[in-house]
């Protein structure tokens, strides 16, 4: 388990881990609401950084991602793990939504659509075209249908917002090579979602650029 301490004073990378039980629709990947994971943190080949690595287990909810498409899970509500974590995110949306039983459901969306490093490289860190954001909530809302329950979206978390911050640091996408992650802590049936920055701009060391609670 990851405590908040450690989490607002380190970067992570997030490793892959595909062993997650899943039903897959269209482009909507939904993981079954109880498979669970464990997280480990440990050292990172970048210095300032912590690595979190994904194994079979029972103490973590987490949520991967795949080029252009959507993955989501049901959150425990009052059993089971207390600590949440996406993989990376560079142009991603996260979502975060409620059901008719009071359950949050969170969708994490990916979009490649006029994304190209080239289209990218002379726009600012927090850019994103108006397209991708079109296909990002037409991932989201098919998701959203996908769940049943009736499940609303109550907050979230787009790269206009998470690398906000970076612009005030560099002018452009082609300076800034880094990522965000997304943790959530269960207190009691509360969630409490945050994100961190962390990267290198202009050929720097790789920091921690930000951190804050979204949600």
């Amino acid at each position: 388990m990851i405590p908040l301490a450690n989490f607002q004073t380190n970067a992570y990378y997030i490793g892959d881990y595909d062993g997650l039980g899943q039903t897959v629709r269209g482009n909507h990947h939904k993981i079954n609401f109880n498979e669970f994971v464990s997280s480990t943190v440990g050292a990172h080949a970048y210095p300032n950084v912590r690595k979190v690595d994904i194994s079979p287990g029972a103490d973590t909810v987490y949520l991967p991602y795949a080029q252009d498409q959507i993955y989501s899970v049901r959150l425990p509500q009052t059993n089971g793990p207390t600590f949440f974590c996406t993989a990376n995110m560079s142009g991603c949306a996260f979502f975060i939504g409620v059901n008719d039983h009071g359950r949050n459901v969170v969708f994490h969306a990916n979009s490649q659509r006029d994304s190209s490093e080239r289209q990218m490289a002379s726009k600012r860190p927090s850019f994103q075209a108006d397209t991708t954001r079109v296909e990002l909530d037409q991932l989201r809302n098919a998701a959203m249908l996908n769940h049943g329950d009736n499940v609303r979206i109550v907050g979230e978390l787009r790269k206009s917002v998470y690398w906000r911050r970076v612009d005030d640091i560099v002018r452009t996408s082609s300076g800034f090579l880094g990522g965000t992650t997304v943790v959530g802590y269960r207190n009691g049936a509360k969630w409490d979602f945050w994100f961190q920055v962390w990267g290198s701009v202009n050929g720097g060391p790789i920091t921690l650029i930000q951190v804050a609670q979204f949600f």
